[in-house]
């Protein structure tokens, strides 16, 4: 009889195994999927710090073994650590092992993009500001060796509300941080010759299988921000939660093949319907980030101040807040070693590899 592993497991074994990582009652209140790995949300109670943690296990794919799923999630997170410490970036705090399978703990921040999309109750400027925060967290991690996260997408955006905790100017809308997570995906193209994502924010060159960029984030950042101003409708003339990943009852279901997705695409990606919400200077600048031809798109630098300006435009104080936000965490280039800069984690971290290296004959 074939041993018992990890991955055998029902899910709620699998989630028993997981809260045995963290200590006192635990209670697991969401799960996500993606394409390299599963998240587990617990809540650990409200005394205590951090509140919610996600632990991020990876999952199986077929055609590779085990063995090499978990090598590549150790240089996942190894990749990872090369992009803290940031506040714009969600990154690891722990790393275990359950059952010889590798994960990792996260800090969660108790909603995200996704969440923030579906709820809608949200004011232009806060809009505006937190695709603005995706771009300095997506910079930070450009200048630390991310070519291309490669899985851009609301679920993989955390949202930090520091009005919970902080004593803030009234009447301002900057306060919620978006914090780039998950990367399970990235450079894969590279590593891996997998030009894979979640269909929706796929661009062009990813369905082509052509070398990726940062430009490619940027095409999904457009397909993001419109979600963000239309309360929810992709560009492709859809309200995507009706349609994806599950479609509502009666609704088709040719949005879960990539026919229709490579359709769009190759129709020129063009943004179908009018929409109250999204004025005209938007439509235009997301369509420019939605352009077929990755050269043709803005930068990242170029879509941050395209934002600045037009939160200045709206509110000079929002402007000026957020002016100082950027100074005090934005981007400030390489990042500082992490046996220097956080040395019991560093510690944490090479026991925690060490175990896989036998992997491969010169380690992961």
């Amino acid at each position: 009889m074939e041993d018992i592993d990890f991955y055998s497991l029902e899910d709620d074994l699998k989630v028993l195994m997981l809260s045995e990582t963290l200590k006192g009652d635990t209670v697991c209140v969401a799960k996500t999927s993606g394409m390299a790995g599963d998240i587990y949300i617990f809540d650990q109670g409200k005394n205590v710090v951090p509140r919610y943690v996600c632990i991020k296990a990876p999952k199986l794919r077929k055609g590779i073994s085990k063995d090499e799923i978990a090598k590549r999630f150790i240089q996942e997170l190894e990749n990872q650590l090369d992009y803290y410490h940031n506040s714009l970036v969600n990154w690891a705090f722990n790393f275990k092992v359950v059952m010889g399978v590798p994960v990792a703990l996260f800090r969660y921040w108790g909603s995200d993009l996704d969440k923030v999309i579906k709820c809608g109750a949200t004011s232009e400027i806060e809009k505006l500001s937190l695709v603005y925060y995706i771009c300095l967290g997506l910079t930070h991690c450009y200048e630390n060796g991310l070519i291309c996260h490669q899985d851009l997408k609301p679920g993989n955006i955390f949202i930090r509300d520091l009005r919970e905790s902080l004593r803030l100017p009234p009447n301002l809308d900057v306060y919620k941080f978006a914090m780039v997570a998950d990367f399970g995906l990235a450079n894969a193209f590279i590593k891996h010759s997998y030009f894979e994502g979640t269909r929706p924010y796929i661009a062009p060159e990813q369905w082509n299988k052509e070398a990726l960029s940062p430009k490619t984030d940027v095409f999904a950042l457009g397909v993001i921000f419109y979600e963000l101003l239309s309360n929810g409708c992709h560009p492709v003339g859809i309200k995507l939660a009706d349609y994806w990943p599950e479609p509502l009852e009666g609704n088709s279901k040719k949005w879960l093949r990539s026919n229709d997705w490579k359709a769009w695409v190759h129709s020129g990606c063009q943004i179908k319907g009018e929409n109250e919400n999204v004025s005209e200077e938007f439509k235009i600048f997301i369509q420019r980030m939605l352009s077929i031809t990755p050269s043709e798109r803005p930068d990242v630098h170029e879509v941050e101040s395209f934002l600045l300006e037009k939160i200045k435009e709206r509110c000079v104080d929002s402007h000026s807040q957020i002016i100082a936000i950027k100074r005090r965490l934005g981007s400030s280039g390489k990042c500082e070693p992490l046996e220097s800069f956080h040395p019991q984690l560093h510690n944490v971290w090479t026991s925690f590899k060490s175990r896989f290296d036998e992997l491969s004959g010169k380690g992961i």
